[in-house]
């Protein structure tokens, strides 16, 4: 989509798509038009639309410039969702023409969308479709990592049109059935619960009971990020902001512990500040005693000693014996 597009409508307008911006231009016989909205400019934002969740079919072609009709400024982008018949959305146009350019794609699941990634970022991505039955931490993805689209949650079948969905969802939604029992070993709900109690010395702990995964830590960080914009100005979190971040270093350094040990190694050799050097010294001290792999307990070792350095500490750890000396 680099070199600029020219379509005719049915109805006589020519419309000319400048791919790399995501903009185009309206004429007819000749006369360009000025959208009211669109300050004295001729340039008309083109929507891009994302869908995501297994149950979409593509009713467009998918990454291509196509025309849609436009009725009375409204633009009407057709898709399936599973073997239900044909829906719509409906987006805002500007222009008079009768027909008006949309692109689409469509994606499994938040998580394939963050994986494609600058390619389906800035012009002309304004919007992204969910179905009915999406998890609620795709949601809460979208909204903390790609904040600048416009949402919309699809209803059930015979609902009229698909939910606005930025004003509806918060953090405290993410986890609401059951009881504490059923979730005590799970470490995503636990750390949900110390958040909502800002029982943030508990979050620091948490590392060391459990044997986090690599999207275990994203999800907590999804969380804390939520909590870091405070969009509701809650004066609770406002007081708790340089804690909040203080964990949120903690949590992505553990990430990269975990999916890029050399990065980490870089990470320590730039220094740390002594707070999270020192959460991270029992983090890492658990890695090493619960690993049955030689090299990644000498590494872990070579951590610890480094963070009970930075952190100022004399008992520094005893070295892993060699397997010559065994």
């Amino acid at each position: 989509m680099s070199d600029n597009i020219e379509m005719k409508t049915p109805g006589g307008f020519l419309i000319r798509i400048f791919p790399e911006r995501g903009m185009c231009n309206v004429s007819r016989d000749g006369r360009l038009e000025f959208p009211q909205s669109g300050a004295g400019a001729s340039d008309q934002q083109i929507p891009g639309v994302l869908f995501i969740g297994r149950s979409f079919e593509p009713a467009l072609e998918v990454d291509q410039f196509v025309l849609v009709a436009n009725r009375s400024r409204r633009l009407v982008i057709p898709y399936r969702l599973g073997e239900s018949r044909g829906r719509h959305l409906l987006l805002p146009c500007t222009s008079a023409a009768d027909h008006f350019p949309v692109v689409v794609a469509y994606f499994d699941s938040a998580r394939q969308l963050m994986d494609a990634g600058g390619r389906y970022r800035g012009a002309p991505w304004r919007y992204v479709v969910l179905e009915p039955q999406v998890p609620r931490i795709d949601l809460m993805s979208l909204k903390v990592h790609r904040p600048e689209l416009k949402t919309f949650l699809l209803k059930e079948e015979g609902a009229a049109e698909p939910a606005a969905a930025e004003e509806t969802v918060r953090a405290t939604d993410i986890i609401k059935q059951g009881g504490g029992s059923e979730h005590a070993s799970n470490p995503v709900f636990q750390a949900r619960l110390y958040l909502r109690q800002l029982d943030l010395h508990r979050m620091e702990d948490l590392p060391v009971r459990f044997t986090l995964k690599g999207q275990e830590v994203e999800f907590i960080r999804t969380f804390l990020a939520i909590m870091i914009q405070n969009e509701r100005d809650s004066p609770e979190l406002v007081r708790v902001q340089d804690d909040l971040r203080r964990l949120d270093h903690f949590y992505r350094l553990l990430y990269v512990a975990l999916a890029d040990p050399d990065q980490f190694d870089k990470e320590l050799a730039g220094g740390l500040e002594i707070a999270v050097a020192r959460m991270l010294l029992p983090v890492v001290k658990n890695m090493r005693s619960s690993s049955s792999q030689r090299e990644e307990q000498i590494r872990c070792w070579e951590w610890e000693y480094r963070l009970s350095e930075l952190c100022g500490r004399s008992d520094r750890p005893e070295k892993p014996i060699s397997e010559e000396k065994k």
